[in-house]
């Protein structure tokens, strides 16, 4: 997990400022929820695929990855988060 490669906002009170050890503690706890949180097998579980071609909607994670990988993008195939 490396923490220089994301770019976070974190905004306090203005009389309320923390101190700097409380800052990098609560931006290390955001990052590794942020890194759980978008692993591709989460991102993958929490998505289906819906081809509008086939008229089929598949929750098979093989596929999914297969169509994240596509460097050209097919009409009518879509990613539907299942949030």
């Amino acid at each position: 997990m490396n923490n220089n490669t994301r770019d976070l906002l974190i905004l306090f009170r203005k009389n309320a400022t923390p101190p700097q050890e409380v800052i990098e503690k609560e931006v290390g706890s955001l990052h590794r929820l942020l890194f759980n949180a978008e692993n591709l097998d989460n991102f993958v579980n929490s998505h289906e695929l819906i081809d509008v071609n086939k008229y089929t909607v598949t929750n098979n994670r093989s596929v999914i990855k297969k169509a994240l990988k596509v460097k050209k993008e097919k009409p009518f195939i879509f990613l539907y988060n299942k949030n």
